[in-house]
């Protein structure tokens, strides 16, 4: 099993259903509680789709994490020992809400740590579900995407994902000094809605340049 759809009518599936789910990546749910004891046992990546009573959505990612026992003779005992930063993440859940505030201060951690296409998926998911999101955080993900720009157009344009190319834009991340290494990119990827919607985003942007140039020449 790879994916779960919870009911929204389901309120309280107890704990350890997911035990030795392994292939488990994606959970949605609503009103579900003991979210946290659920995803205890689940210390790979996690992508969690939360439907709330007011009509909101959110969508994260948990990082994976890696764990092992470490034997502390003197003291005859055993710590836990964590790798990476789902530990941490999975903190920020809990069993009857989730604090988005610990989750979006958690960022820098899993820009240090974590692979890119991760990094790059989470900053997504909050900026497109900006549930509970606080100003600050939304532009320190919007400065992410700004700087590795060129590697997030050219995933989704790969995967053929207009829409993530349509948000791109309405964020204002589509500019006149970029539009023309991602008219070159959609055209290598040879993803013609993608560099077709290029084009038309490109149009204004191009004419504002032009408009510029004019000026800064003194023509009228």
């Amino acid at each position: 099993m790879e994916e779960i759809n919870i009911p929204r009518e389901t309120t309280d599936l107890g704990t350890g259903l997911f035990l030795n789910c392994d292939k488990l990546t994606s959970i949605s749910f609503g009103r579900c509680r003991h979210i946290a004891d659920l995803v205890a046992v689940l210390n790979h990546e996690l992508h969690l789709t939360m439907d709330f009573d007011d009509g909101n959505r959110a969508k994260l990612l948990i990082p994976d994490f890696q764990y092992e026992y470490i034997e502390d003779t003197p003291a005859r005992q055993f710590h836990q020992v964590n790798y990476g930063t789902g530990h941490l993440f999975r903190q920020c859940i809990g069993n009857s809400d989730i604090d988005f505030r610990r989750f979006d201060e958690l960022f820098y951690l899993t820009k240090r740590e974590d692979g890119a296409l991760m990094v790059l998926l989470l900053t997504m998911y909050r900026l497109e579900y900006p549930y509970r999101l606080q100003e600050n955080r939304r532009q320190d993900y919007l400065q992410y995407l700004k700087e590795h720009f060129s590697t997030a157009f050219g995933y989704y344009t790969q995967q053929g994902s207009l829409n993530k190319i349509r948000l791109f834009a309405q964020w204002g991340l589509i500019t006149a000094e970029n539009i023309d290494s991602l008219l070159e990119m959609a055209g290598e990827a040879k993803k013609r809605k993608s560099r077709a919607f290029c084009w038309n985003t490109s149009m204004p942007i191009l004419q504002k340049r032009k408009n510029h140039l004019i000026c800064k020449g003194g023509k009228p």
